[in-house]
């Protein structure tokens, strides 16, 4: 499966501690040039978000483009956590974020690597 830059998907995701993992929402932030090889670096999407979180862009869920994302309800991508994962853990598509988020998404990690 080839994914698409700035689009959300299902995917099993590892707790940072690497005691397990669950399905969760993850945007691919990786260029689509990338994405046509068999990897994709995705952020994980959090359910429980914190609008103060200065690691984490929150999706408010009454954002005029937030049903476009797919999500249930406001969240929060965590752009400090990238992710390197082979395309084929990534399931169902759920959205898209708008190219404002991307473009916010882009500054924060070339602050990241910096």
């Amino acid at each position: 499966m080839t994914c698409a830059q700035g689009t959300i998907y299902l995917a099993e995701y590892p707790y940072t501690d690497r005691a397990g993992s669950k399905v969760r929402p993850v945007l691919a932030v990786s260029s689509n040039r990338y994405n046509e090889g068999d990897d994709a670096v995705v952020l994980p999407i959090s359910s429980a978000p914190d609008p103060d979180d200065p690691f984490a862009i929150y999706i408010p869920s009454d954002a005029p483009w937030f049903q476009q994302t797919g999500l249930k309800r406001a969240s929060s991508i965590k752009w400090t956590k990238p992710m390197t994962v082979t395309s084929a853990v990534l399931g169902r598509r759920l959205g898209t974020v708008p190219p404002q988020c991307m473009d916010e998404l882009r500054r924060k990690l070339a602050d990241l690597f910096s």
